[in-house]
């Protein structure tokens, strides 16, 4: 049975078979480029309707529908 800390974290862990471990790598790349691909269409959509990118950008990084991918990936001019 795995022990959670206070933020979530697993503390102690059962043993996870590669294919597993695989398995759950797979999926959070698949995350990962998803959150990539939507940031760039949103802000592509925004530079295609002449929003000002930078301000754009500073506002989404705020709000609720920010993500790490989107502050670390997204480039703005």
């Amino acid at each position: 049975m795995e022990t959670a800390t206070k933020q979530g974290t697993p503390t102690t862990c059962p043993t996870r078979t590669l294919l597993e471990l695989s398995g759950i790598k797979m999926v959070n790349q698949l995350l990962a480029g998803v959150h990539i691909a939507s940031a760039a269409e949103a802000m592509a959509f925004g530079a295609r309707l002449g929003l000002n990118t930078r301000l754009l950008f500073d506002f989404i990084t705020i709000s609720g529908v920010t993500s790490w991918m989107l502050k670390n990936h997204v480039h703005t001019c």
